[in-house]
């Protein structure tokens, strides 16, 4: 019984003991559980070392540490650099993004804005009244319209006349003395005044 007591202390005083093991992160060792598991999430690794300093100098020790808290420093701002250059790109991309919608919507319109005056000015042309007349114009059309009359009538008369004569000699008469008459108010034209 006495050795079986015995047995169990060391089993139990073993089993207590600290381990001297130290996680390695590649060439270096962990600095922290966090580092740990990057490394073992990056290369499915984890490598642990027994720590024997009587092998290792003190110094060699401190300065690998030291190493590797600056080369974790380092990561982790190229981290942060990365993650705030990302922003910044994302910010960039949006307001590009808006300024493209904002030309595009200012260029609609500037169409539809063309439309609607190419539109007004073709429902202006439409309404627009016709060329106004002058006083000499509307007596022209009138000697004209009478003219036309008598024609008209002298036609009719010839139509219903059983004699066959040809009376169209009178009417002749009529249209030049209305025609000479109403040139005889008028100006005679320059030839020669020719424009340029």
């Amino acid at each position: 019984m006495r050795y079986f007591y015995l047995f169990a202390i060391l089993i139990l005083t073993s089993s207590c003991t600290t381990n001297k093991g130290v996680y390695w992160c590649g060439d270096h060792q962990c600095i922290n559980k966090k580092e740990k598991e990057a490394y073992f999430k990056k290369t499915m690794i984890v490598e642990m070392r027994q720590l024997d300093k009587s092998k290792r100098d003190s110094s060699e020790y401190e300065k690998l540490l030291k190493q590797a808290k600056i080369d974790e420093k380092t990561r982790i701002q190229n981290e942060k650099q990365i993650k705030k250059q990302i922003k910044i790109d994302e910010k960039k991309r949006i307001k590009d993004e808006k300024k493209r919608l904002k030309e595009e919507k200012k260029k609609l319109k500037n169409e539809e804005k063309m439309s609607k005056e190419t539109q007004e000015s073709v429902l202006e042309e439409k309404q627009q009244p016709e060329e106004t007349v002058s006083i000499d114009q509307i007596d022209e059309i009138e000697e004209i319209e009478e003219i036309e009359e008598i024609v008209k009538t002298e036609e009719n008369f010839n139509l219903n006349s059983n004699e066959g004569e040809t009376s169209g000699g009178s009417s002749f008469d009529k249209i030049y003395d209305m025609i000479t008459k109403r040139n005889d108010s008028k100006s005679y034209p320059d030839i020669n005044d020719i424009p340029e």
